[in-house]
Parts: C-alpha cells; sequence; structure tokens
C-alpha cells in the first residue's frame, strides 16, 4: 500500500503561489534596488558638478558657467527629492510583497509538516499492521503444531 497524501493539490496550489509571490518579490526588489542606483549617479552628478565649478572658480573664467552649475544643482536637489518619494513608494511596495511571500511561505510549510505528520503515521500505521500479520502466522502455526516446541 501506498502513502497517498490527501491535500497533495493543495500543497502544489501552495507551492505555486508562494513561487509567485517570490517572483513578484524579487521583481520589486530589483526596482528598488534599480531606483536606489539612479539616486546614487544623481548625487555623483551634483558632486561632479561642484567639482567643476570648483575648477571654474580657481580658474577664475565661466561666470554664465557657475551660474548654470549652480541651477543645475538646485534642480537636481528636485529630482533627488522627487525620486526618493518614489524610492520609499517603491520599498513600501517591496514590504507588502515580502509579506505576502512570508505567509506563503508559512502556509506552504504548515501543509508540508502535515503531510509529514501523516506519512509518518502511515508508516507506523504499516509497521504495526505487519506485525499483527506476523502475530497471526505465528499464533497458526502454533496451533497446527509446526512451531518448535511441537
Amino acid at each position: 500500500m501506498k502513502f497517498k497524501f490527501r491535500l497533495q493539490k493543495l500543497l502544489e496550489h501552495r507551492t505555486r503561489l508562494e513561487e509567485a509571490a517570490q517572483r513578484d518579490y524579487m521583481d520589486a526588489r530589483a526596482k528598488t534596488v534599480e531606483a536606489l542606483r539612479v539616486l546614487d549617479e544623481m548625487y555623483r552628478a551634483i558632486d561632479t558638478a561642484r567639482d567643476d565649478g570648483q575648477r571654474l572658480v580657481t580658474s577664475g573664467s565661466g561666470a554664465s558657467a557657475l551660474n548654470t552649475i549652480e541651477t543645475f544643482v538646485a534642480g537636481q536637489k528636485i529630482r533627488i527629492e522627487n525620486h526618493r518619494k518614489k524610492i520609499r513608494e517603491l520599498k513600501a511596495e517591496e514590504e507588502r510583497l515580502q509579506d505576502i511571500l512570508i505567509e506563503a511561505a508559512k502556509e506552504k510549510k504548515t501543509l508540508e509538516k502535515l503531510k509529514e505528520n501523516k506519512r509518518l503515521e502511515f508508516v507506523e500505521e504499516m509497521e504495526r499492521r505487519e506485525r499483527l500479520e506476523y502475530d497471526d502466522m505465528a499464533v497458526m502455526r502454533h496451533g497446527r503444531g509446526e512451531g518448535p516446541f511441537r
């Protein structure tokens, strides 16, 4: 007799749900990482512009170029603030999807534990039946005089 878990279809469904939740979470995580990379590039662009402005000041030329750099830095600060809002939204979505993933993993783990417990119960029941069968054979043999004491 073979072990058959009655809730196997449900376990398979929960596994697919967990895999889908994991894909969604990883996609959200990738978007967050990409947004953080873009933010880092924005900060580097400000640093580069300030370095260029410092070189212009030391060379003594380009007052209009300095004005352009300051305008760029001011605009970049605004873009950075807007991008930070976007990152906060992405992180919130990532955390929401992570919670869904954790819940899906818990549900799957619960069913896996139930399956393992049911399998162990099945094995114990099969061993018990086998022992009873051997006991019955021994009793029958003993009753017909086939045992070692007859």
